[in-house]
């Protein structure tokens, strides 16, 4: 068994030229169980082999990045002559233009089998999948001196990829049925590419407090907005320790550990 679709999906988020997106799939399989060297198993009574490949896209911005839309408010407004009494509202353009932004694609690899042994009691479903997703549509900062929000850009590329296994068993015992499953995942997920020259998107300061730097951060190499920050060394525990620490590091002596005596 065998299928494949074509989508084609549009979006007036994006500019002309970049509106459209096209998005392919493909699945197959094959019941192993019924070809004819399986036939007459008591012990596998099913088993399917399955394959599938596929994209999609994602088009979830606000409207309108390709142009720098204008805002009118009081938030950037201003007093006119010398009456300071009144403030005239101001427009400004709220966004960077970005009209090169389009479609975020997500490709998927699946490859699985069902199963189920010992008179159908036992089911056994397992899958492998590695999904990309190229052109990340993010929000990325810019700096203050712009003067103004920055628009969403095709940021760089994810991805994740793993495996799922179930084990399932049903049974009945005279009027009384009951089943047990177990399930089990492991995912990774990594960045792979970023946009520009540094290789990282900034997360916000200011998120713990009123002046510290940022807590999260998206880094080629590392999974997508992981916690970015000093390591601790341990818990300074034996009395003076923290004075014995400062004595050293005036004296040009070595830094000493927080899990040993400090001998100044």
């Amino acid at each position: 068994m065998a299928t494949f679709t074509l989508r084609a999906d549009g979006s007036s988020n994006f500019a002309r030229g970049n509106r459209w997106g096209y998005f392919p799939s493909a699945s197959v399989g094959w019941v192993v169980s019924n070809e004819e060297f399986l036939k007459g198993n008591d012990n596998l009574n099913f088993l399917k082999l399955r394959a599938s490949w596929g994209q999609n896209g994602n088009a979830s911005i606000n409207p309108f990045q390709y142009l720098a839309t204008i805002a009118i408010n009081n938030k950037n407004g201003y007093y006119f002559g010398n009456n300071m009494n009144t403030l005239l509202r101001g427009a400004y353009p709220d966004i960077l233009a970005n009209p090169d932004v389009t479609w975020e694609t997500s490709e998927q690899l699946n490859i699985g089998f069902d199963s189920r042994f010992i008179n159908n009691k036992l089911s056994v479903v397992f899958d492998w999948y590695k999904k990309s997703t190229f052109n990340w549509l993010v929000q990325a900062p810019v700096l203050a001196i712009y003067g103004t929000s920055a628009p969403f850009i095709n940021g760089g590329d994810i991805e994740n990829k793993g495996y799922e296994l179930g084990l399932n068993w049903n049974d009945t015992r005279g009027e009384f049925s009951y089943g047990i499953g177990i399930n089990g995942a492991y995912n990774k997920n990594e960045v792979v590419r970023i946009a520009n020259a540094e290789g990282i998107i900034h997360g916000e300061e200011n998120v713990l407090s009123q002046g510290t730097k940022e807590m999260y951060r998206a880094q080629v190499g590392f999974p997508i907005g992981y916690f970015y920050g000093f390591k601790t060394d341990g818990i300074f525990s034996k009395p003076g320790t923290n004075q014995c620490l400062a004595s050293r590091r005036q004296r040009g002596v070595g830094q000493c550990s927080a899990w040993r005596c400090c001998l100044c």
